[in-house]
């Protein structure tokens, strides 16, 4: 048994020494490259082995012969794939330095912004400093970018249109090329060729004449307010799709969509002074939403009021277009909780308010601008003040735990109960006044009450 045992040891620690026994060599041609950019700086290697972990140091590249091609070797590299980056930095920093990476490389060798390589013995990969591992690269494409200017202030005095993005997650630049207009019709135009094929994020930039790099100038495009379809944008930038062996054309006018908008976006102002809401310091207010019946967000989007004017505002981007229902609420900033609702007028217009919830309705690429006070309708009530009164019925006890009792002089025709949600949870159409929750969860809910003569009040109503 003891024999046995000891044949297994050996074939374990064989096994281990098989798995870490690779060399990998790596011969950097840096001729006719401005790298090192100072006789201080050295060329290292920085890799991930076998997905176990990136080394920053992972091994130093030298020139001991002087003919502009930097090497280096590293032992006990693990079986497996092995992602690594080339890079300049400070000899005695542990900063990792800054990489140097290539652009229109075949995926199976490149990875994210990481080369990539199968590791499975001794192995030497020789390149040309922003170059593939190998001459064989993905057929690259051209894009071509005609962008509108016409109506705008651009480009100011002293400074260029240009494109800046960041090419198939190899990282942002804000000059990938610079657009002219060269028949003076508006149209500022240019085209970038060798792109690799993946996701393309870009912006249109103004920077100042002849003067490259990110001091000198900024974004002059941001499409989040005009409803594109989330295929072709993300956050504030443009997207495209670059498809390998193909020509892209965009022409587009600043700030507009690439293809015809598909969303909408809403802007809320709602006005809180002689409220007392926010009731803490520490809370925030914020929208509750179901857009176009996709669904309930809590967190549809947080209002504030940047200059202490009582007036809390934001703007929803790229909402689903058609009837959107919301609520306004109170809550703690960090949790996500819904919060407590906060919004509950009275009369409103059936067609702005539903099941104690406001109702609007969104356009494609257009901005639906709701401006309101809290607590009052966003459109015209559907009472006058004076018809309303006599309809002003009570119901009690609230709190309650069951039975909730509706006292009014007036015939009722139904009941209604509605959750924070929206959704109806109870129904009563005899013109009881009375109706039971006892079979509901603790929470806050909405009791419609409709009336013989046609009119309605909706009133909130807490369960314990």
């Amino acid at each position: 048994m003891k024999k046995k045992y000891n044949f297994s040891i050996l074939i374990f620690l064989l096994t281990i020494g098989l798995i870490y026994s690779q060399e990998v060599t790596f011969n950097v041609d840096l001729n006719g490259s401005s790298y090192p950019t100072s006789s201080s700086h050295i060329m290292r290697i920085t890799a991930n082995p076998n997905g176990e972990g990136w080394n920053g140091s992972f091994v130093t590249l030298t020139d001991d012969n002087n003919d502009g091609i930097y090497s280096g070797t590293a032992s006990n590299v693990a079986t497996g794939e092995l992602l690594f980056q080339v890079r300049q930095g400070d000899p005695g920093s542990t900063s990792w330095g800054n990489e140097i990476l290539p652009s229109g490389c075949d995926t199976s060798e490149f990875e994210g912004a990481n080369y990539k390589t199968t590791i499975t013995g001794n192995k030497t990969l020789s390149f040309d400093i922003g170059e593939c591992l190998t001459t064989t690269t993905v057929t690259t494409t051209e894009v071509t970018f005609n962008v509108d200017l016409n109506g705008t202030s651009y480009p100011a005095a002293g400074n260029d249109i240009r494109i800046g993005g960041n090419i198939a997650g190899t990282g942002w630049s804000p000059d990938l090329v610079t657009l002219s207009d060269a028949n003076n019709d508006g149209i500022y135009s240019g085209t970038i060729s060798d792109v690799a094929s993946g996701t393309l994020l870009f912006r249109v930039w103004q920077g100042a004449l002849g003067v490259a790099g990110w001091s000198s100038g900024d974004w002059i495009s941001d499409i989040t307010a005009n409803g594109c379809s989330l295929s072709e944008v993300l956050d504030a930038n443009y997207k495209l799709e670059v498809v390998s062996g193909t020509s892209s054309t965009i022409s587009f006018k600043l700030n507009d969509c690439l293809s015809a908008p598909t969303l909408g976006n809403i802007s809320f102002n709602i006005d809180f002074n002689g409220k007392s809401f926010p009731s803490s310091e520490n809370h925030i207010i914020r929208i509750a939403a179901n857009p176009n019946l996709t669904g309930w967000n809590g967190n549809f989007i947080p209002l504030s009021d940047t200059d202490d004017d009582g007036i809390f505002s934001g703007v929803a981007y790229g909402v689903e277009p058609g009837e959107i229902l919301f609520q306004v609420l109170e809550g703690e900033p960090t949790s996500t909780a819904w919060g407590d609702p906060i919004s509950d007028p009275v009369g409103c217009d059936m067609s702005s308010f539903e099941g104690g919830n406001y109702k609007s309705n969104i356009s494609i690429g257009e901005t639906t601008n709701l401006n309101f006070s809290l607590d009052s309708c966003l459109a015209k009530k559907s009472l006058s003040v004076q018809t309303i009164k006599p309809f002003n019925a009570k119901v009690y006890p609230n709190p309650t735990t069951d039975m909730l009792n509706i006292e009014t002089s007036f015939k009722l025709k139904s009941i209604a109960v509605y959750n924070i949600l929206g959704s109806k949870v109870l129904s009563n159409t005899s013109g009881d006044r009375n109706i039971s929750l006892g079979k509901l969860k603790s929470g806050i809910y909405s009791v419609h009450l409709s009336f013989e003569k046609g009119n309605s009040q909706t009133i909130k109503v807490i369960k314990q």
